[in-house]
């Protein structure tokens, strides 16, 4: 394999070094070429890279104006099956980078279609293989900001799907930690809902409120974002510690066979008259638990109190 380097315009573009970006990247345009960037560090330390036209396109939207004099790139080709040999002046080339490079591209083409995939298969309830796609998808997303973002979200909404709530509000959070704040209102609502589920009621209030803000002023369409914040508003005014959903191991957007389920199974698992021991403490423990699980039911499973457990009293 020979390379040849290909001097195409005299632009100059720099910009700070991002670990998560990638240092090159692959273009296709009739022949396979390998973009590189040449780095150098300035005298504060701090490390540049220089960017080629085709890669500003799509990491630096905002530097595309600038005039050619303030930059330049080159271009490495693999020439050896083009004849280029009489034409070019031949370079020493490590064919590593273009290997992880083109291993790179092919991640970062295959990253949407891999997210569309997860989104699939979370709509039909298979939440762990969802996460798998989404995984799989971040190889190819570290360019991409707003894709990375979606992605910890779509990972944060299967975990809570699996029960996951500690690992689902990492996910979210770190999504949080990067985004933009003006687009960042999904990312706040699904934080909210999951304290809204660790029973964290005043934290959820403030997430959900926030969400409602950026949306205004963003003019954008949360779903349930409305009957989200009437449950997180009503669950502050009652300012009860318990959560008839979390003794139940239930979301608060479980339907009715889900109560009726899970209600069948802890009445089975945790009635009195299994606890064998001598021990009172034990007893009267085992029977307030199956005293709140009734009355969890009670209200969950009659459509107008769970209504107005869940909204207040209209």
């Amino acid at each position: 394999m020979e390379w040849f380097e290909v001097i195409f315009k005299k632009v100059l573009v720099k910009k700070r070094c991002d670990e998560k970006a990638p240092s090159w990247c692959l273009l296709e345009k009739g022949r396979r070429v390998m973009v590189l960037p040449r780095r150098e560090t300035d005298d504060k330390g701090h490390e540049w890279v220089e960017l080629t036209p085709f890669e500003l396109q799509r990491t630096c939207p905002d530097c595309k104006g600038r005039s050619p004099e303030e930059a330049r790139g080159f271009l490495l080709i693999d020439g050896s099956a083009l004849g280029l040999g009489a034409l070019l002046q031949r370079v020493d080339f490590d064919a590593g980078p273009a290997r992880r490079a083109a291993a790179l591209l092919r991640a970062v083409e295959a990253a949407p279609e891999l997210k569309a995939q997860g989104d699939r298969l979370l709509k039909r309830g298979e939440p762990k293989e969802a996460r798998e796609r989404y995984a799989a998808a971040h190889v190819g997303a570290s360019w991409d900001a707003d894709l990375r973002a979606e992605l910890h979200i779509k990972t944060a909404e299967a975990l809570r799907m699996e029960g996951q709530l500690e690992e689902a509000l990492k996910e979210v959070c770190e999504a949080c930690s990067f985004m933009d704040r003006e687009k960042s209102a999904p990312a706040l609502l699904l934080r909210g809902i999951l304290r809204f589920d660790s029973g964290k009621w005043r934290e959820s209030l403030e997430d959900i409120e926030k969400a409602q803000d950026l949306a205004a002023r963003a003019q954008q369409s949360l779903q349930d974002l409305a009957m989200w914040l009437r449950r997180a508003r009503e669950a502050v005014r009652r300012n009860d510690s318990r959560s008839f959903y979390a003794i139940l191991g239930l979301r608060c957007d479980c339907d009715a066979a889900d109560v009726r389920k899970s209600f069948h199974k802890l009445a089975l698992q945790c009635h009195p008259d299994k606890v064998h021991s001598t021990s009172e403490v034990l007893k009267k423990s085992a029977e307030a638990r199956f005293k709140a699980i009734q009355e969890a039911y009670e209200v969950l499973s009659d459509p107008k109190r769970r209504r107005e457990y869940d909204y207040g009293k209209s």
